[in-house]
């Protein structure tokens, strides 16, 4: 799973896989990360791209104060 984002950093959508265990896209201008506290951290690390090559909210590959709520 990860969170796509355009060349100016913006959110576009998030990629997951189903039930059936096919990858699927959902747009979206905002989205919210409910979980514990293991997988904020990881989803965004895993979201690495072009904009972002350490991933998002990082700081050198580092999770850069990442606030989770439990």
């Amino acid at each position: 799973m990860t969170i796509e984002t355009n060349a100016k950093g913006k959110v576009t959508g998030v990629v997951y896989v189903d039930a059936d265990g096919k990858q699927q896209r959902q747009k979206a201008r905002v989205i919210a990360v409910a979980a514990n506290s293991i997988e904020p951290p990881r989803l965004l690390l895993n979201s690495a791209n072009s904009a972002f090559p350490d991933g998002l909210a990082t700081v050198r590959g580092k999770s850069d104060g990442i606030t989770c709520a439990t």
